[in-house]
C-alpha cells in the first residue's frame, strides 16, 4: 500500500513524458506548428524576427525527426527480413 503514491507519481510523470515528445518529435504536430506560425505571419501577429526565430526552430525540429526516420528505417532493413 505504501509503493502507490510512488506508482502513482511515477505513472504521471510517465504521461508527462509521452506529451513533451509528442510535442517534441511527432510529426504531425510540427507541421501544424509550422502552418499556424505562417498564418500568424500572414496576419501581421509576428515580427518578421519572430517568424524567422520559431521557424527555424520547428524546422530543426522537423528535420531532427525525418533524420529520426531515416535512421530507423536504416536499422529494419539493416535487420533484414523478419
Amino acid at each position: 500500500m505504501m509503493f502507490l503514491p510512488l506508482k502513482l507519481l511515477l505513472l504521471a510523470a510517465e504521461n508527462v513524458k509521452e506529451e513533451a515528445d509528442k510535442e517534441l518529435y511527432d510529426i504531425g504536430v510540427i507541421q501544424k506548428n509550422l502552418l499556424l506560425l505562417e498564418l500568424k505571419f500572414e496576419r501581421n501577429e509576428l515580427s518578421e524576427e519572430e517568424y524567422r526565430s520559431q521557424y527555424e526552430e520547428w524546422l530543426r525540429r522537423y528535420e531532427c525527426v525525418k533524420e529520426m526516420e531515416r535512421r530507423e528505417w536504416d536499422r529494419l532493413l539493416d535487420d533484414g527480413p523478419v
